[in-house]
């Protein structure tokens, strides 16, 4: 649809150049890594040094016909091939939950013309109009707004939305935008009021929130402190353990020229020498670690890594405490000169009188709120009502007049 172009109004691209640019920079997503099934997962998983010795000392007791250490070997091994793949999975699901947070369209300026496309055909230097409850398709910076209010928790893990301002000089849409800045909008960032019209500077894997997918899926396997001195450990008793097994196996086939009893005699010597135990403990313990921080949402990829956490002495954090569940909640209400905290959620103990304070609070927000005070109003508050449901849906909903700088209230 044709719209009204003003004098001021920034220029856009043509279709021409913007499928020039798109060959040129690729695509606006989020890195894609190869396809993974059970066998690629499977196959990455065994990798693991520790994983391969359990693997072949199991098979060894078997052949033996030690039938009981085997089978708790193997019982052990499982358990950790089970909770690595587990682990691996996680991992893709966090990579497809970021990619998800892309919109999925985008309204952009092509041709003089308005135009809603597809967010992976955006281009640097695209027009693209965002709107309250879009989420910012790519990094770039504010053109034009009115009232715009971002929620970068995603990034920062401030929960406050942040307020911003067109730029002033628009040589600097050729410069890369950094967080903190008020002109400097960034892909998969939650407008929650106000509109504006940004330019695009950085597409897909460049953007903010590519690198952190980049690093998702690119996480390089390292070797750790205890893993590489198990292993040296293991490899020096199985040196020992071999040459004691030749020494046995030449001793007791020259003397009673049984070479098969000698054989076995060796290899049973050599394995009784062999530190199992030590790889067993190594995987399982560090696996369980991994497991027990899954169940509270920390994701573990690699599960060795445990061991580095362990050894960490001192955890140093940003002085504005950016560790945080990326939402917010009611804290205390003041009523009547006196205050009441709520001490965490579900809110307990609070008298009827602060219930309806919780409770207005909740009403003189929108009926759908983006801003997250507002939501978190909205979500405590339905705990004092009938089957949870919001206190709006006590009311008929006719208008609502939303807030502006001229009514410094929501009215319905």
């Amino acid at each position: 649809m044709p719209i009204l172009v003003a004098e001021n109004f920034p220029a856009s691209l043509f279709q021409e150049e913007a499928n020039r640019r798109l060959k040129t920079f690729g695509p606006n997503s989020l890195p894609q890594d190869q396809p993974s099934n059970f066998r690629n997962r499977l196959k990455r998983i065994l990798r693991e040094p520790m994983l391969v010795l359990l693997v072949l000392v199991a098979a060894i007791y078997l052949i033996l016909g030690e039938t009981a250490e085997g089978i708790l070997i193997s019982a052990s091994v499982l358990l950790v091939i089970g909770i690595a793949y587990a682990q691996e999975l996680r991992s893709e699901t966090a990579l497809t939950a970021l990619k998800k947070l892309s919109s999925p369209r985008a309204l952009v300026f092509r041709d003089g013309e308005e135009k809603r496309i597809s967010a992976e055909e955006l281009v640097p230097g695209d027009l693209v109009s965002i709107h309250e409850g879009d989420r910012i398709p790519a990094d770039g910076y504010l053109l034009q707004g009115s009232s715009l209010l971002v929620d970068e928790s995603l990034l920062t893990g401030e929960s406050f939305p942040v307020v911003k301002k067109p730029l002033v000089s628009q040589s600097r849409t050729q410069e890369e935008p950094h967080l903190g800045e008020i002109d400097a909008l960034f892909s998969s960032t939650l407008v929650v009021g106000g509109r504006g019209l940004m330019r695009i500077t950085r597409t897909g894997a460049k953007t903010e929130v590519g690198s952190i997918g980049q690093s998702l899926f690119s996480t390089i396997t390292t070797d750790f402190f205890l893993s590489k001195e198990i292993t040296k450990t293991v490899r020096l008793f199985a040196i020992v353990g071999l040459a004691i097994c030749l020494l046995i196996v030449f001793a007791i086939g020259i003397q009673k020229s049984d070479w098969l009893a000698a054989l076995l005699s060796g290899l049973a010597a050599a394995m009784a020498l062999l530190p199992e135990e030590f790889p067993v403990i190594l995987s399982i313990f560090t696996a369980m670690g991994a497991w027990r921080l899954a169940k509270v949402g920390v994701l573990a990829r690699n599960s060795q890594a445990i061991e580095r956490l362990g050894a960490i002495t001192d955890l140093c954090v940003d002085k504005t405490g950016t560790l945080t569940c990326n939402k917010m909640s009611v804290a205390a209400l003041s009523l009547n000169g006196k205050t009441f905290w709520t001490h965490g959620f579900p809110i307990t103990g609070l008298s009827e009188d602060a219930k309806n304070l919780l409770r207005f609070g909740a009403l003189a927000s929108p009926l759908h709120p983006m801003d997250p005070m507002e939501k978190a109003l909205h979500s405590q508050a339905s705990q004092f009502e009938k089957n949870g449901n919001s206190p709006h849906s006590q009311f008929q909903f006719i208008r609502e007049y939303p807030l502006s700088t001229e009514f410094l209230a929501t009215s319905f």
